[in-house]
């Protein structure tokens, strides 16, 4: 590879690094609650190598996405259709992930009640 092609390659990554830092932002300064993925119908555009591992990590390209504010960015955008694949999902887009299990981890429970009258949250 060319120290050009590099340098393009390069600043390439860095543009949409920005790009993906001031999306997380503005995702961030909105909360308005979940995105209203079940109303929007846009096109399959493939499926990316991202998964959920039984664990809740999140990988992308086989390594874990460290970067918490991404991950509750692309959860925010999560859908299981019809056919039982998981995909994320913009007004613009839709694409397939693979879920080992389940897309969420229960972190906290509360159980009140008892028999017919317990109810857990």
């Amino acid at each position: 590879m060319s120290k050009e092609s590099l340098g393009k390659q390069s600043l390439t990554s860095a543009t949409e690094a920005r790009g993906l830092e001031a999306l997380i932002s503005r995702a961030a300064r909105a909360g308005k609650g979940p995105a209203p993925v079940e109303r929007w119908n846009p096109d399959f555009c493939g499926d990316l190598d991202m998964e959920i591992k039984a664990d809740g990590t999140w990988f992308y390209l086989g390594t874990p996405i460290g970067r918490m504010p991404l991950v509750q960015l692309f959860s925010s955008v999560l859908r299981k259709d019809a056919d039982g694949k998981t995909y994320l999902v913009t007004p613009v887009e839709r694409v397939g992930i693979r879920v080992a299990d389940a897309p969420f981890i229960a972190v906290e429970m509360n159980v009140s009640g008892s028999g017919d009258d317990q109810v857990i949250t």
